[in-house]
């Protein structure tokens, strides 16, 4: 089954997504952010001029993949996140062979309910109710997009010995190609291990962290 990812377009609503958690890279999430942010952005029709506006739509994506991305990962980007995860396969033996025809007989009634349902959710300004297991799924892919904290979970001591700032992010940056992570902006490195992991930068003839890289 395919993955189901959308996106709101108005600040602060959440998304639905499903599959098994595996990523495609997104090189960069500041036009998501804009067109669910409800800040005006400009749009250009095919030979026409552009013009600026509020975007009030509705993102829907299916996909395989959730994309993972870099830059800002604040609580106020994934919380435009709401996650479905389509994990019951149907084993072949039991799975209906006439069942698109099926569907297609009763295309009339599926599209007259979806409308239904689309207006529902316009009136309700794109607010969806979210059960834990929702709730879960954003928390696990704010996990799994976050590849520095899991190198640091799985790769590192921290508090214990010391590395130089040079051999973490050669270390770190090899096990992201080992594992297809997103690496980290260099220049972003030092600021989320101080602000998010209260690992701080010392300096004794070089720039170093204590802490221990495991196997290295």
């Amino acid at each position: 089954m395919h993955s189901q990812f959308g996106l709101s377009g108005i600040y602060g609503k959440r998304l639905l997504c499903s599959g098994d958690m595996k990523f495609s890279k997104l090189s960069e999430i500041d036009k998501i952010k804009e067109l669910t942010g409800g800040d005006r952005v400009n749009i250009e029709g095919k030979f026409q001029n552009s013009f600026s506006a509020q975007f009030s739509g509705f993102m829907w994506f299916n996909c395989n993949d959730l994309p993972a991305f870099s830059g800002d990962k604040g609580v106020h980007v994934y919380e435009r996140f709401l996650i479905l995860l389509c994990d019951n396969v149907i084993p072949p033996e039991k799975r209906d062979a006439e069942l698109l025809d099926k569907l297609k007989a009763e295309g009339e009634i599926i599209v007259n309910t979806a409308i239904k349902v689309l207006q529902q959710s316009i009136a309700r300004g794109y607010v969806f109710t979210e059960s834990d297991r929702t709730k879960n799924n954003r928390k696990n892919y704010k996990i799994q997009n976050n590849s520095l904290s899991l190198f640091l979970q799985d790769c590192c001591i921290i508090g214990e010995g010391r590395v130089t700032k040079k051999q973490f992010k050669e270390a770190y940056k090899n096990w992201c190609k080992e594992n297809n992570y997103i690496y980290e902006r260099p220049n972003s490195i030092n600021k989320i291990l101080v602000e998010d992991f209260e690992v701080e930068e010392f300096k004794s003839n070089t720039e170093y962290y204590r802490l221990t890289i495991k196997n290295y």
